[in-house]
């Protein structure tokens, strides 16, 4: 099994004074979820951009399978919090195909991984939409659909749900649950409910780890509020 290795990472953004994560260390394990939990501005997303390849540590380094991340498909998805921002075709149906054609995957293949994802997340009736016509809760799904048909290895949900309402939160979790049995996922989130929900919790603040392991064990015994979170 594939896990993400990130050893005692630190990131400084340009010109910035501080750093926005600093000497972290984690492993997120395929078959595993694991929540990074912070308030706002805690550097949960910089540490999701670290994980993924999208921007490198200033020091440290972030190895899958125990190998350095590199530039383009390296087996790490992202889901973002506005699907909008993930969108670059007219339809659902060449939405999901898009990711799958920049591998240079067959097209008689892509057209057979379509046809599945169309079934297997009840996207049919949506083929032919745009994706702007779309609720946010569909537009959320159809984005999540065309990342896991590139079949990531690590899947990195960045505040994936907090827009949407409580039906489509659920969904939303309850398919990430049902179709990443393989998958290492972090999941990013501001909510210690969404973290209970996790195998792990990470949680972070002033972009150091203060606390991991046992969601329950470490929330239960965590001062939340001190942190800028909700109590359980």
């Amino acid at each position: 099994m594939s896990n993400l290795e990130l050893h005692d990472i630190s990131y400084q953004y340009p010109h910035a004074k501080a750093y926005a994560v600093e000497k972290f260390s984690g492993s997120i394990k395929r078959g595993k979820i694991t929540a990074l939990l912070g308030c706002n501005g805690s550097g949960k997303s910089t540490i999701g951009q670290l994980s993924s390849g999208l921007i490198s540590p200033s020091t440290g380094s972030v190895k899958l399978d125990n190998k350095p991340l590199t530039a383009g498909w390296n087996g790490i998805g992202v889901l973002f919090q506005y699907p909008d921002d993930q969108f670059v075709t007219s339809t659902v149906e060449s939405e999901l195909a898009f990711g799958l054609e920049n591998l240079a995957i067959e097209s008689e293949e892509i057209g057979k991984a379509v046809e599945g994802a169309l079934e297997r997340f009840n996207l049919e009736p949506l083929r032919h939409r745009s994706p702007e016509q779309l609720s946010d809760g569909q537009k959320q799904l159809v984005a999540l659909a065309s990342v896991l048909l590139m079949r990531p290895k690590i899947l990195i949900l960045d505040e994936a749900v907090s827009f949407l309402d409580w039906g489509w939160q659920d969904r939303i979790w309850q398919t990430i649950v049902n179709v990443t049995i393989d998958t290492g996922i972090l999941w990013i989130t501001t909510r210690t409910s969404e973290a209970l929900r996790a195998d792990e919790v990470w949680m972070i603040n002033g972009g150091r780890l203060i606390g991991s392991g046992n969601p329950k064990s470490i929330l239960s015994n965590t001062d939340l509020e001190q942190f800028g979170l909700a109590p359980l």
